[in-house]
């Protein structure tokens, strides 16, 4: 497996859903967490790497969390990611695309 450069991160009460790009931007890796696997997993990724996800309201302690590990943490607005009600997705589907240019 390649290394993973960027991560989108879905923010729910109690499950996670990190998904991994390579630095081509092919989706490497696609996990659901809960609360707390979530600090683990990303402490353990092997290189610093990017991590976008929605500016809401628990995203800002959460990027202080992951900028402690040394990763680059950018916060999307709500309005330029995907919305679930728009197209009735599943929680997993709408996390913050990581290539999106706004998460680069």
């Amino acid at each position: 497996m390649n290394e993973l450069t960027t991560l989108g991160l879905d923010l729910a009460k109690n499950g996670f859903h990190p998904i991994g790009c390579d630095a081509s931007g092919k989706e490497e890796k696609r996990k659901r967490l809960t609360r707390r696997q979530l600090h683990p997993y990303l402490g353990q990724l092997d290189a610093p790497c990017r991590i976008a996800m929605a500016a809401c309201g628990s995203a800002h302690n959460r990027a202080r969390q992951l900028k402690a590990l040394d990763h680059a943490v950018r916060l999307i607005p709500l309005g330029l990611r995907r919305v679930q009600s728009r197209r009735h997705t599943s929680t997993s589907e709408s996390a913050p695309n990581p290539t999106y240019p706004a998460a680069v």
